[in-house]
């Protein structure tokens, strides 16, 4: 029942990240009109979150990462800036709060089902696969607009948004695809892999890093920045075993 359980997480896992993401409308009216990127991939998020606190409340089990409370501290400060904000209006200030508790909610059905390594590194595959899709549109919206007309949302000026609404988003995705592609390389996953894993894994790290920097986003430089630190503090002994 459990492995069942895992493989129908994992199916709607690639499907949120890979799947969803692509489904997209132009419409004739502006850009304005189009259907939003991220509604595909909050019917699939909320399907996933809907089935994860069912599994809670049969199994009678929920189980959460050492130190869960500092996971929470970010998360809590945004709120907490959301609330006292007097520019943002009500609604907006609404749609947030849930949007950032609903994330909340699903990186802790995170660890519900990722109670094997494998299962945690097929989970980031996924991630990084989801972002070459973006990065191959993204490099085609930039120098092949023309090409993708019609099929994916096309950018007057030749910016670098996949299917994104905001360059900002892309990036910092982007960014996130690097660090789980790092992260992925200190695992034991990796340290069997052929050349060939080894090269298709830097090739997709360096396209991502391209794209990213295309964008020219502040926000992921800062976040490559942080994410690098903590990586280095709290993995190096695994990247110096692996190398």
């Amino acid at each position: 029942m459990k492995t069942i359980e895992r493989r129908g997480w994992m199916c709607g896992w690639s499907v949120m990240f890979v799947f969803a993401p692509l489904v997209v409308s132009n419409n004739y009216g502006g850009r304005g009109l189009d259907l939003a990127f991220n509604i595909p991939v909050w019917f699939v998020a909320s399907f996933l979150i809907c089935l994860g606190i069912f599994k809670a409340i049969c199994w009678k089990e929920i189980k959460v990462p050492r130190h869960w409370y500092i996971y929470l501290l970010f998360p809590a400060l945004i709120m907490l800036r959301l609330v006292v904000a007097e520019a943002v209006s009500y609604d907006s200030t609404v749609l947030r709060l849930v949007y950032i508790l609903a994330g909340i909610i699903m990186f802790f059905l995170f660890f519900q089902y990722c109670k094997k390594e494998i299962t945690v590194s097929n989970m980031l595959l996924v991630v990084i696969c989801a972002a070459f899709f973006q990065s191959l549109i993204s490099i085609f919206q930039a120098y092949y607009p023309s090409s993708i007309h019609g099929i994916f949302p096309a950018v007057a000026d030749k910016a670098a948004l996949g299917v994104f609404q905001q360059r900002n988003i892309l990036a910092v995705f982007l960014v996130t695809a690097v660090i789980s592609g790092v992260y992925l390389s200190t695992r034991p996953v990796m340290r069997n892999a052929n050349i060939v894993a080894w090269l298709l894994m830097y090739f997709s790290l360096s396209v991502f890093a391209f794209v990213a920097a295309y964008t020219g986003s502040r926000a992921a430089l800062i976040s490559f920045v942080i994410s690098t630190a903590l990586m280095v503090v709290f993995r190096i002994r695994r990247m110096i075993k692996v190398r």
